[in-house]
């Protein structure tokens, strides 16, 4: 199975996460493959718009536990530095020259919450819920939240997520401007289309220029990468961590001792 699906229809290009199986938790096998296909995106003058999504049920259910799990094993400088990796293949969607949308079908969590927020535009289907739940399970906030939540959705709105670690609804995101649009299930494909090719019909050198311009203020993002990275190779060696990881497995509120 492709872990992430290209199709382009048009103007329009579909990038979609495909592990429905295990609600499309990151991979690095994904994070390669999108990585592979921003300078292919970028070099195709017939592409517009870029739409985010996910295969199933879910948009992504985020860090993929067993690999979480595996870097409890390692040394923290190896974590470090294989974190930043990490981050900068499924962040390079920030190079991504035309708009890109993320289409948010179900569940965003964590670090795929995060990579929503490198996006231009967010919509989302009405049974869709989002969250940052880093320290629910034991571990601080990665791929770019401590830059990317207060820089979209303001100071103390991403103090809310990142220190409560709680979930919300599609609507109360939409509420809060998390997300920009919302839609029913079976409407979300359709509507998402609809404002996909009305950027799709406007100047492509003037739209780009205008994503350009907007996104200078992205250029330290490097700095939370080396952050975040040192930060959660410090949690990785944690008892903590591994308490948070069981706790979800056995669906069991969590009990940490900060150690």
């Amino acid at each position: 199975m492709l872990p992430i699906l290209f199709q382009k229809e048009g103007p329009i290009v579909w990038i979609t996460f495909n592990d429905p199986d295990r609600l499309n938790a990151l991979s690095e096998e994904m994070g390669n493959e999108i990585q592979k296909l921003v300078p292919k995106i970028n070099k195709d003058k017939s592409i517009r718009v870029v739409i985010l999504t996910g295969a199933g049920r879910a948009f992504s259910a985020g860090g993929n536990l067993d690999i979480i799990i595996a870097r409890t094993k390692k040394k923290a400088p190896v974590n470090q530095k294989e974190m930043i990796s990490f981050y900068k293949k499924f962040l390079s969607i920030l190079k991504i020259e035309v708009p890109v949308i993320a289409m948010m079908n179900g569940p965003a969590i964590g670090a795929a919450f995060c990579m929503t927020l490198a996006c231009d535009i967010r919509v989302a289907s009405t049974n869709a819920k989002m969250g940052v739940n880093f320290v629910k399970i034991g571990l601080s906030p990665g791929m770019a939240g401590t830059f990317l939540l207060p820089q979209v959705l303001g100071i103390p709105a991403a103090m809310d997520l990142l220190l409560t670690g709680r979930t919300i609804t599609a609507e109360e995101a939409l509420q809060k401007n998390y997300i920009h649009h919302l839609f029913s299930p079976e409407n979300l494909r359709e509507e998402t289309l609809r404002i996909a090719h009305e950027i799709a019909a406007n100047a492509p050198f003037a739209v780009k220029a205008a994503k350009k311009g907007i996104h200078s203020h992205l250029k330290q993002i490097n700095q939370a990468f080396i952050f975040e990275s040192k930060e959660q190779a410090l949690c990785f060696k944690t008892k903590d961590i591994v308490e948070g990881i069981e706790a979800i497995r056995v669906k069991r509120k969590p009990v940490f001792h900060g150690n």
